[in-house]
């Protein structure tokens, strides 16, 4: 039980975080979205004109190389040898990436940036009681030598300012939040962005 314990993690909200899997074909392919749905929604038609300016020109994201430590620009892929191609092309079919030239790849300190895969468990088991796993791309590297966008996030309210609301009689406060479907696979970025990715 103590290595059973051990092994687990929770999030913030008190739900199980799940630990790395190697990626396999079967277990990916329920978690993927449908072929029309991958990268079917232009994230630039959303986006205010600055944001819009950025996304088109991401070189201008790119970090100075001031001699910031930074880690590993080659991010593993966890991914069973004999299904490396056969996932590949299933999420190039399914809009959610693209093939590009390994020269095209983005250079920063003289190292290719090269992002990493693994899976995560989702609700539900394939063949041999193995857990579907949700495709998660390791964007550590690309994310070391490019600026974040800031957005309007930082005027969000924290789940907890809602302590202090205080509801009169005949009053009432109403919450919700809506879900997409396959929201990570939906929303297509500029060509631009392929050599990061």
């Amino acid at each position: 039980l103590d290595k059973e314990l051990r092994g687990r993690r929770v999030d913030y909200s008190g739900e199980e975080v799940g630990i790395c899997h190697r990626l396999s074909y079967v277990q990916v392919l329920p978690a993927l979205p449908p072929k029309e749905h991958g990268g079917s929604v232009d994230v630039v038609d959303f986006v205010s004109e600055t944001t819009r300016s950025l996304l088109e020109n991401p070189d201008k994201m790119v970090e100075p190389d001031v001699g910031q430590d930074l880690p590993c620009l080659q991010g593993r892929i966890h991914i069973d040898t004999g299904d490396k191609l056969r996932i590949a092309e299933e999420l190039v079919s399914r809009g959610v990436c693209s093939w590009i030239p390994l020269t095209e790849v983005a250079v920063y300190r003289g190292e290719r940036v090269m992002n990493g895969l693994f899976g995560v468990p989702k609700t539900g088991t394939v063949e041999g009681d193995r857990p579907i796993l949700r495709l998660i791309m390791n964007l550590v590297p690309s994310n070391s030598i490019l600026r974040q966008f800031q957005g309007a996030t930082k005027n969000l309210p924290h789940i907890t300012s809602w302590l202090s609301t205080f509801i009169d009689e005949g009053e009432e406060l109403r919450l919700w939040q809506s879900d997409m479907a396959n929201a990570f696979y939906l929303f297509r970025l500029p060509k631009g962005w392929y050599k990061y990715l």
